[in-house]
């Protein structure tokens, strides 16, 4: 011991250690929290391999993270203890950060350059390889996903929000939805024999487990963003600019203006900016986070990023720029502005893009007086051009079939094959860019709704959230952001077409969402941009735009159905909605379909080989869907006493009696009994299930079908010529079944009397419907046509309310009946009729005089006519 030790008494104390950070005076860490934080620490050991743990440990802290999700479900424990504790979400980051490179690698194989996705069989053979550590590793992230999921539900939500996107907890949640995303869709199915069925087993069992874990992300993702403007603002930018192939719309007859587009970059850095500006903590959270700083960034969990565009909020004063922050200023539009920055902070909205954007792809007709509707004379003019493009397109695959029948002995049908294919591999409704446009092909309805909530919750101005100090609505603003961005658009589409695929209706909460979704581009008068960017080019009609027509009539619905509840402004967005959709039904809609419809009645009289109809069967199917959907809508609006007179007014009677003159031209009616043996036939029902029952049951066989599957299609493949052409074939024949009873339903309800009156039907209509010949066209109707479940009885109702009151019919009947009685020497005396009644219109009145002889049963008149099935109105045919 030296002298100092033996000291005298006179020696002075030892001066104090240095002060070393402990344990923050503001909160002590509970037990509960220890428990997890331990957890998290043997976990990343696990992940990281350094130091490689034991069975015995890793059992241990899987257990004790378990225990910790239990605890998930008090909320005193996740609000008041997991949820404030910064280094709980550190720790998160830091496992996931390494866990996913990991998995990637192990699911997918070395990540060589941008493409990340391996062929399957490689895919099937990583994975069934690598099975045990890759299901173990799996369900691991889950439980902690739900855990994060879980601690953001609390009364205190924006501390938990904050402190998440301040560990950079929300990229890692993109990057495993990214990986989810890869894995699952990376397994289309291998060829026979090349996978084992154990091995194939093993394979599902863990694209099962990515899906789980996906759907939790999803879930997390949304509680991230509930309620939280700059979280918002930060996942759009995060997903919506994985820009990939350019979406650009069909251009063609009836589109009236170009498309606007925008500077995605541009975009990009306004964003980016308006986050940085915006980019102050709640105080409550910016102090643990200061307290973190200073206290517990020296330990295993280490510091948080001085990078992030939130670290202004608890690094040391002067150690990093703080950017100045928006304030209350009117908005202003500097274009000399020395720098971008400058520039932003004196608009301080959101983005100068976006806005100009905006003022350029909302409905023209939204402000001030609307323009003029398409005219009947516009209407023809469209229809003569309809019919002639589509003549002039079967003349040039008939001349190319022939070229290639001459030059390589090809059959007839291989060069328009070849045309289908092409026109498949481009996409069914066109390329898709963006992540978040796979998740509809990986996930159930049940599993996918966090998707469709999350685009909810960013664009609908549901809750009355108000303004910002600069005097924007930031959720109108992101739903503008949504319909702009290409990757936007595309996921919009998709989940469109999910919904249909899915046959959902208004008991699914996805449809219900979605419904939002509409409701929200309503708001924003940005349905007619969103009915042309759906737009496919072989579709009269897409998928997207029928479903986005059905979500359209349901807010008709609810929004007449409170009428008292609307505004002056809502009502007039509804009648320029209504503008706009009647515009592209007269103006596109009713010439494409009423063309096909000659070529149908071409090919029936033998003029045009069936095998060079320009459409496939499956096409044809399509169409038929879409247009019912067309037409329910419109009978939606006829129902409504202000818009049916808007419809009169536009002379909807027109477009109405185009298509039933072409469906007659069209198709034959298919009677009660078959001429050429005396047998009945079965009376076919809408779908499938009728024709395959006909000829189930040895009834004679309609040579016109209307079947809901596409067994051609199934049965043989696309690429075979002979595929394609009994395909056009087929679709020449088409039957249109069940197009008649809505039009007779919407021609009814329009020249339906006064309130409280049953008869005499609407003058206007009755008029309207003489100029256009609709009188010979409902007599043709009357005849049984099997094809046309109900068509009779609503046509009947029709002509009681054209001809009661309605002298100009009843000259026409008189005319007729002379015309028809008196035979061949009173034609030529009758020229009214003649000039009012075509030949087809005669013989089929005639026919329908001497239809089924009426006989006497009991004193009672009788006649032996079947009546006809019940037509389920509104049924989805389309599939895809």
């Amino acid at each position: 011991m030296s002298a100092e030790s033996s000291g005298s008494p006179a020696s002075p104390p030892p001066p104090p250690p240095p002060a070393q950070p402990g344990p923050s005076p503001a909160r002590a860490e509970s037990i509960e929290e220890r428990g997890l934080l331990a957890s998290l620490i043997t976990l990343e050991s696990h992940f990281t391999r350094r130091p490689v743990l034991g069975p015995k440990s890793t059992c241990q802290a899987i257990t004790m993270l378990s225990k910790s999700l239990g605890r998930t479900q008090d909320e005193d424990i996740r609000t008041r203890k997991f949820g404030p504790n910064v280094e709980i979400w550190v720790y998160l980051r830091r496992i996931f950060a390494t866990a996913i490179p990991s998995l990637a690698n192990r699911a997918l194989g070395p990540l060589e350059g941008p493409d990340v996705a391996a062929s399957y069989p490689q895919s099937t053979a990583l994975i069934v390889k690598n099975y045990a550590t890759i299901k173990e590793d799996v369900q691991l992230l889950e439980i902690m996903m739900q855990i994060a999921r879980n601690v953001l539900v609390s009364d205190s939500r924006p501390v938990p929000q904050d402190l998440c996107a301040a560990a950079r907890f929300d990229k890692m949640a993109y990057k495993t939805i990214l990986l989810c995303a890869y894995v699952t869709n990376n397994s289309k199915g291998p060829a026979d024999g090349e996978v084992s069925a154990d091995n194939l087993e093993k394979a599902f069992e863990i694209h099962d487990l990515f899906k789980r874990l996906l759907v939790t992300t999803l879930q997390q993702a949304h509680n991230w963003v509930v309620g939280h403007h700059w979280n918002k603002m930060q996942l759009f930018l995060d997903v919506l600019f994985d820009e990939g192939e350019v979406d650009t719309a069909p251009v063609g007859e009836g589109q009236q203006r170009q498309l606007p587009e925008l500077d995605t970059e541009v975009v990009r850095v306004e964003i980016q900016n308006w986050l940085a500006r915006n980019s102050k903590l709640d105080p409550a959270a910016a102090a643990l986070l200061r307290d973190y700083t200073e206290h517990h960034s020296k330990k295993a969990s280490g510091p948080l990023e001085a990078m992030s565009p939130l670290a202004w909020n608890w690094l040391p004063e002067g150690s990093v720029d703080v950017p100045a922050q928006d304030d209350g200023s009117a908005p202003f539009w500097n274009v000399d502005a020395p720098t971008k920055w400058d520039q932003d902070l004196q608009y301080r909205r959101t983005s100068h893009e976006i806005d100009t954007w905006w003022t350029q792809a909302m409905d023209p007709g939204s402000e001030g007086s609307t323009k003029p509707m398409h005219t009947v004379a516009f209407a023809k003019g469209q229809l003569d051009a309809s019919r002639q493009s589509l003549l002039a397109r079967c003349a040039a695959a008939s001349s190319a079939a022939k070229e290639a029948q001459t030059a390589g002995g090809a059959h007839p049908a291989s060069a328009a094959a070849y045309n289908y294919n092409l026109r498949l591999d481009e996409g069914d409704d066109g390329m898709t860019s963006g992540i978040l446009t796979e998740i509809p092909n990986i996930l159930d309805p049940r599993q996918i709704e966090a998707l469709y909530m999350i685009i909810k919750t960013c664009v609908l101005d549901s809750h009355g959230d108000g303004l910002s100090p600069s005097g924007e609505n930031l959720q109108k603003t992101r739903c503008k952001m949504f319909l702009a961005l290409n990757s936007g658009r595309s996921l919009f589409r998709e989940m469109l077409v999910y919904v249909g695929i899915w046959v959902l209706d208004d008991t699914s909460l996805v449809y219900n969402v979605m419904r939002d979704i509409v409701l929200a581009l309503h708001q924003n008068l940005l349905i007619p941009y969103a009915w042309n960017r759906l737009r496919a080019h072989k579709h009269f009609i897409s998928p997207a735009q029928s479903m986005l027509l059905r979500l359209v009539g349901d807010l008709f619905c609810t929004s007449r159905s409170n009428p008292e509840t609307l505004t002056a402004p809502e009502k007039a967005r509804l009648v320029k909605l209504v503008h706009f959709l009647f515009g592209f039904f007269r103006s596109r809609v009713v010439p494409e379909y009423a063309a096909v419809m000659y070529l149908q009645t071409r090919v029936r009289e033998g003029a045009i080989p069936g095998a060079e109809f320009p459409m496939h069967y499956w096409e044809m199917q399509r169409a038929k869907a879409a247009l019912v959907q067309y037409l329910e809508f419109l009978l939606l609006v006829a129902e409504v006493k202000e818009t049916r007179e808007l419809l009169i007014e536009w002379e909807a009677v027109y477009d109405l009696i185009t298509l039933l003159v072409a469906l007659e031209g069209a198709v034959p009616k298919l009677p009660l009994v078959d001429v050429t043996t005396g047998q009945p036939r079965a009376v076919p029902q809408p779908g499938a299930a009728g024709a395959d029952h006909a000829r189930a049951g040895g009834y004679p066989r309609s040579e016109y079908e209307d079947s809901e599957s596409e067994s051609l299609d199934s049965t043989q493949p696309l690429e075979s010529p002979h595929a394609a052409s009994a395909s056009r074939d087929q679709a020449s024949r088409y039957a249109w079944s069940g197009t008649k009873a809505p039009i007779f339903t919407i021609l009814a309800t329009l020249l339906q009397p006064p309130s409280g009156r049953s008869t005499p039907g609407n003058p206007t209509v009755q008029r309207q419907i003489l100029r256009n010949n609709g009188l010979a066209a409902l007599l043709n109707c009357v005849t049984y046509d099997g094809h046309q479940p109900l068509s009779r009885e609503r046509v009947t109702l029709c002509l009681k309310w054209l001809v009661e009151g309605n002298k100009d019919a009843t000259e026409w009947f008189k005319e007729l009946f002379r015309h028809s009685e008196g035979g061949g020497s009173r034609r030529g005396s009758s020229s009214k009729a003649a000039r009012l009644a075509p030949a087809r219109a005669r013989v089929s009145y005639r026919g329908w005089r001497r239809g089924p002889r009426p006989r006497r049963r009991g004193g009672e008149r009788t006649t032996t006519t079947r009546s006809p099935p019940t037509w389920r109105s509104g049924a989805s045919g389309w599939t895809a």
